[in-house]
């Protein structure tokens, strides 16, 4: 089974290896408010801590520890880590690729961006 690839204009279905014109970013992006607004802004600090650790920081490999520890820095209470990387992960934003690697694919950094900057606007 392959892995899916979320594009701006193009969706693959790793499954079928079905090529598709038109992007599920829209329907991803409502499924992140929605898991998490149950958490309030920690659900949000714990999603940039991850993409910080992805893009700028320490990388996409073996970074689970060191983003627990940006996500405090930014203000993360602690509670309900393993509950938030799983909305991430049923949201289709971050893959799980062995335990330690909380994974995000560049092909979704621009609606990440977007997000993020969505929320901030609102802070």
């Amino acid at each position: 089974m392959g892995q899916n690839f979320y594009g701006k204009y193009f969706t693959f279905d790793g499954k079928t290896k079905e090529l598709i014109i038109g992007s599920k970013w829209n329907s991803i992006k409502n499924d992140v408010y929605s898991r998490l607004s149950k958490y309030g802004n920690d659900g949000y600090i714990v999603f940039e801590a991850i993409y910080e650790a992805n893009f700028y920081n320490v990388g996409k490999y073996k970074n689970y520890f060191p983003v627990l520890t940006l996500a405090k820095d930014k203000g993360f209470n602690g509670k309900g880590w393993r509950e938030i990387l799983s909305e991430l992960q049923l949201a289709r934003l971050i893959y799980p690729n062995g335990f330690r690697n909380l994974y995000i694919n560049d092909e979704m950094r621009p609606l990440i961006e977007e997000i993020l900057e969505e929320k901030r606007k609102k802070r």
